[in-house]
């Protein structure tokens, strides 16, 4: 073998030495929250990842439902994304209640579920974003949260970037985009179309 030879190999070792240790360092990084039903069955898996891009995952008997699926907006008015968050803190509790309908073909409805909630700052806008997921033995849900904020009094959402990545060809269903929508906080849950 040539010197020629073993300086590339050893120059080319490097390189995937170097692309190895990023990796690790990129996964060391990430921050994992997770959620079980209450009987186990169904899981989900948040992840922080070391540059503060939020995703999940779901899966049900340790089988994939839904792949590594990002979060994210991107406001119109202010104009900002947010992409990239601080994990402030999680608050995790179950609930076992029941509460009777008004109405209904039943007199009493169980609810049973287990709460990830998470506190985050987006990274540039400094504004303040929770995710609560709650995760049922039927199913998961989640939703988002601009808690009150003296930086944020309004917004006009541009695009809502939540991703729904499905481990297979399922049938689906879903509410049609609303071109723009008015936002207001100071309007507690206030929400108007701009039609």
């Amino acid at each position: 073998m040539k010197k020629n030879d073993l300086t590339f190999n050893k120059n080319k070792m490097k390189k995937y030495l170097l692309l190895l240790l990023s990796t690790v360092s990129y996964y060391t990084n990430a921050q994992t929250m997770f959620a079980g039903s209450p009987d186990g069955n169904i899981k989900t898996t948040v992840t922080i990842s070391s540059s503060g891009e939020l995703s999940y995952t779901v899966t049900y008997k340790n089988k994939p439902v839904i792949l590594s699926s990002s979060m994210a907006f991107k406001f119109k008015e202010p104009a900002v994304n947010l992409v990239q968050f601080d994990h402030l803190k999680t608050d995790t509790v179950t609930y076992d209640q029941s509460w009777k309908p008004v109405w209904g073909e039943y007199n009493n409805i169980r609810d049973h579920h287990k709460e990830l909630k998470l506190y985050l700052k987006e990274k540039t806008s400094g504004i303040l974003l929770n995710v609560i997921f709650r995760v049922f033995n039927e199913g998961v849900g989640f939703r988002y949260e601009f808690p009150e904020q003296t930086t944020l009094t309004h917004f006009v959402l541009a695009d809502e970037n939540t991703q729904f990545h499905l481990a297979g060809d399922h049938k689906t269903f879903w509410i049609g985009k609303i071109d723009q929508c008015l936002f207001s906080i100071r309007h507690h849950r206030r929400y108007t179309p701009n039609v």
